[in-house]
């Protein structure tokens, strides 16, 4: 089995198996390994999250976040991966509009 589709998505069986999609403004593969804004899609327990992250939010060792010169993260849970991926875009859109203001 394939833990990528052929457009670079997670496959639900890649996010069975541990698997993180994340996208940042600057590039970084690792949601946590930046502190730039970013968009984070995950399976834990029996649905699928997605985190976002806008304007400096820092993590602390344990990934709780750390509010930082007022910035947020959201964080959405969904029942189904295709409605996951459809939130995981739209919050991409909404990233880059707010990285360009």
């Amino acid at each position: 089995m394939n833990t990528h589709l052929a457009n670079g998505d997670v496959s639900a069986y890649g996010f069975a198996c541990g698997y993180v999609q994340a996208w940042t403004t600057d590039g970084a593969h690792n949601y946590y390994g930046t502190d730039a804004n970013g968009v984070m899609l995950y399976h834990a327990g029996a649905c699928f999250h997605v985190r976002t992250r806008i304007v400096g939010e820092t993590h602390d060792d344990y990934g709780t976040a750390i509010r930082a010169y007022g910035a947020r993260v959201d964080w959405q849970s969904f029942d189904t991966l295709t409605e996951a991926r459809a939130a995981y875009r739209r919050e991409i859109t909404r990233v880059k509009r707010a990285s360009r203001a």
